[in-house]
């Protein structure tokens, strides 16, 4: 007791409380007997220690924002099929949905074609082939002209070609090919080099349409990149030429730029099938200038007429017979044209075959 505290008087009674709290040593705890501390009431459960989760049958957290949508509640309750009694003496039905099934979506022409042409504007690699063709076309045309003016000029031999037409059409079949070639490749082959081909073959199932809207989509950017090919050519060697230039024809100059635009197109579709088996860049480009200007050559260069025949049904000499710089008489250009579209179409179908062989692998 404090000094100068008064003593506490305790009403009769009342039991006396104690005169404090009993403190116990740090880090010991209070330990009571068996039994002893607070007895829940009746009727009522014990309070569960504290740290220890309660048994009960707790509900799961519900999502954020679940629910039934609220156009959901406006629809009709799922359609349930109600199975048939079975007819005393009859088969039993087996109950069957009501609703059925949307057919699988296989990608339609329009779509894969959109999608081809959106890949295929988007890459840079197209417009440096266009480009580098660009480049290769206009240099032939000049080099070939400013020969040609160099020797009429001196009062050489009377051999050079001062046709600026035939220049730029040599030029583009057999220099500006190359750059084509390469781009005709690189529509198939940088999709197996980047594993792109998987979501391609994912968003159009069907191969030969995935081959058909390549090939529809690169026809008639090379056809019109073949006639301004060979307007560049003839441009650029008449520019040089000069007065020792061969008088051209409107007429003339757009037949041979349309022949040109055709072959260039047919022989694109034509790699694009070499691509599609052989999936390789580098692999494609070589095996396509061996089919189109390599073959042919070696073929002709042998004194077998049987072999020398079948060199002018390789691409290569049926489009210079289309546009009319070939050197031999063998066939017209109908028959020229009629060869390029049966490459075309055997360069598809062995694609195709290819591709739905071996997938995406």
């Amino acid at each position: 007791m404090r000094r100068g505290a008064q003593p506490r008087t305790v009403r009769p009674g009342v039991a006396a409380r104690s005169p404090g709290r009993q403190r116990f040593p740090r880090g010991c705890r209070r330990r009571r007997a068996p039994g002893a501390g607070r007895q829940p009431r009746a009727g009522r459960r014990p309070r569960p220690r504290a740290g220890r989760p309660v048994a009960r049958a707790a509900r799961r957290d519900p999502v954020p924002g679940g629910g039934v949508p609220a156009v959901e509640l406006q629809q009709r309750g799922v359609q349930r099929c109600r199975a048939r009694r079975p007819i005393p003496g009859g088969s039993v039905t087996v109950p069957t949905s009501t609703s059925q099934a949307p057919p699988p979506r296989t990608g339609k022409l329009g779509g894969a074609v959109a999608s081809e042409w959106t890949k295929l504007r988007s890459v840079r690699s197209t417009w440096i082939c266009l480009a580098g063709a660009a480049a290769l076309a206009a240099a032939y045309s000049l080099i070939m002209a400013a020969s040609a003016r160099s020797l009429q000029s001196a009062g050489g031999p009377n051999t050079a070609i001062t046709s600026a037409l035939d220049n730029a059409t040599t030029g583009v079949l057999f220099v500006a090919d190359i750059a084509v070639v390469t781009l005709a490749a690189m529509v198939i082959t940088t999709e197996y080099a980047t594993r792109t081909i998987l979501p391609t073959l994912q968003a159009v199932p069907l191969r030969r349409r995935v081959l058909l809207a390549k090939s529809l989509v690169l026809l008639p950017i090379l056809f019109v990149s073949g006639v301004l090919l060979t307007g560049i050519g003839v441009a650029a060697g008449s520019v040089v030429l000069g007065e020792f230039a061969d008088p051209l024809e409107p007429a003339g100059v757009l037949g041979r730029a349309v022949a040109v635009g055709a072959y260039l197109a047919l022989s694109g579709v034509l790699v694009v099938g070499l691509g599609a088996v052989v999936r390789h860049v580098a692999g494609t480009i070589a095996v396509s200038i061996v089919v189109v200007f390599g073959v042919p050559m070696m073929l002709q260069v042998t004194s077998i007429p049987l072999l020398v025949s079948a060199a002018e049904l390789f691409p290569g000499p049926a489009g210079m017979v289309l546009a009319g710089v070939a050197d031999f008489n063998a066939y017209g250009p109908l028959t020229a044209l009629l060869v390029l579209i049966g490459w075309a179409v055997a360069g598809y179908a062995i694609g195709f075959a290819a591709l739905r062989a071996r997938d995406a692998l």
